[in-house]
């Protein structure tokens, strides 16, 4: 009789007859089992399973493959293959001693969107395709757990995949090169994930967040190995494997393999298209750092006072904002205390049109149109005097803003020019010219002529000379 393994722990399933849920007789849990009709088939399956349980997702993935290719119909091996897909291995919950499943293969899309899973549930019985559906959505909440916090986390330029340790637990030469290669990389400025360092505060905690993000931001992969089996240990090959999914829907992300001391030709096939970089040779940290600065664009950051393009642009377009925020305020600032002042000093100039009652309350003032007059006009032109201060308002409604303030300025100006008869002939005049200056600022200044910032300030100062001397009003 065929004998089925646990896909959590390995152990011996107990089977019912005519049924696809046994239970394990180790770990105890329940679980779906494929229909075995003989000896064959039983031993593909414990055989993908056992790649699984060995975290060898690409294998077990190959494994369920094939047995979808003999029986197409065969739900167990589609939900084999989804399980291979996102990496999930059963662990003990420390609270309840249960097998429940953590995840080293996050993807972006939904478990319950995978094709997999819907020919798992197109092809399972009805009792199969309801514990197929609860562990989804148990693996769904678990991928976004993971996708939520890998948010979290910073983008990183590089990251570098090697192997920490050999089989005796001693530090591999791949993890030295790795640290030297790292602290060249960080030196110059390169955000660089490096399990050895980047780890080193995630004690206790999943790293499953961490790695994915590193490995979805970063723009390289330096894959660092001294021994070419090293390329192929378990956690080794999952992440580069990893990045080359990546690199499918992102192809500006870039592979290097680094090797020192062993041939280029025993690395694996998948780095064939890549180009390697041999640390043996003189200068090859050199290369390797100025090389993957040009891949993560720091060096044109380097050009740029330390900022790519992207983010100059950026910064100018913050201090822009920052700029026209401010002469908004003094704008409004200047117009408030050019009105103030300019009430002020009509009500000097007209105090004798004022009349008042015994309790010194305002009765009557015949110059009141004229005041308030005044400090529109000066109010406006004192905004229009910090909006002319920054070279940032350029839209057409600035422009509109600015032909409709010196039109009004114009207008004003030609107005004190043509009455003030006792100021005298020559301030008169000379008012009068200014309006028409003013008229002709604002022109200007629609058509974007930046040398009507010049005569603007200039048609500030005339006016408040000429109301200084003569009392105009």
């Amino acid at each position: 009789m065929a004998v089925i393994k646990c896909k959590m722990c390995g152990g011996d399933l107990v089977l019912t007859p005519g049924s696809n849920l046994a239970v394990c007789a180790y770990c105890g849990s329940q679980q779906t089992v494929p229909t075995i009709d003989d000896d064959k088939k039983a031993r593909l399956y414990n055989r993908a399973n056992q790649y699984r349980l060995e975290c060898e997702f690409d294998k077990a993935f190959n494994a369920y493959e094939s047995i979808v290719t003999d029986q197409p119909d065969e739900a167990e091996a589609y939900w084999g293959m989804l399980l291979s897909e996102y990496g999930v291995e059963y662990v003990d919950d420390p609270k309840t001693g249960k097998k429940i499943p953590t995840c080293h293969r996050t993807l972006t899309r939904s478990v319950t969107a995978n094709d997999n899973f819907k020919a798992a549930c197109r092809y399972a019985d009805a009792e199969s395709r309801i514990v197929y559906e609860e562990e989804a959505e148990v693996l769904s909440a678990l991928q976004k757990r993971v996708l939520n916090a890998s948010a979290r986390e910073e983008p990183y330029d590089v990251f570098i995949c090697y192997k920490e340790t050999d089989d005796d637990g001693n530090r591999t030469a791949d993890s030295v090169l790795a640290q030297d290669i790292y602290d060249a990389l960080t030196a110059r400025g390169l955000r660089v994930f490096f399990s050895r360092i980047t780890l080193e505060d995630k004690l206790g905690a999943d790293y499953e967040p961490c790695i994915f993000a590193a490995l979805n931001s970063a723009k390289v992969m330096l894959m660092v190995t001294t021994d070419c089996d090293h390329c192929s240990a378990v956690w080794v090959k999952n992440e580069w494997k990893r990045y080359l999914d990546f690199m499918k829907s992102a192809p500006s992300k870039t592979l290097i393999p680094v090797y020192k001391d062993i041939s280029p030709y025993t690395l694996p096939d998948d780095f064939s298209r890549f180009q390697a970089q041999d640390m043996g040779k003189l200068g090859a940290m050199q290369d390797l750092v100025r090389g993957v600065e040009k891949l993560t664009g720091k060096d044109r950051k380097a050009a740029a006072g330390g900022m790519t393009r992207e983010e100059k642009a950026m910064v100018d377009t913050m201090k822009q904002s920052q700029k026209r925020t401010r002469a908004l305020l003094l704008s409004i600032v200047f117009g408030a205390l050019l009105a103030f002042g300019s009430s002020m000093l009509t009500l000097e100039t007209h105090f004798d049109t004022i009349a008042y009652d015994a309790q010194g309350r305002i009765l009557t003032w015949s110059g009141t149109p004229r005041l308030m007059l005044l400090m529109l006009h000066y109010g406006l032109l004192g905004i229009g005097l910090g909006l002319s201060c920054t070279y940032g308002l350029r839209s057409r409604a600035a422009h509109w803003l600015y032909l409709v303030l010196y039109l009004w300025n114009g207008a004003i100006l030609c107005y004190m020019g043509f009455a003030g008869f006792r100021a005298g002939a020559s301030l008169m005049i000379l008012t009068a010219i200014c309006g028409a200056a003013a008229l002709l600022t604002g022109v200007l200044t629609y058509h974007g002529e930046k040398k009507a910032l010049t005569v603007r300030l200039i048609l500030i100062a005339v006016p408040l000379i000429a109301l200084l001397v003569s009392g105009l009003f």
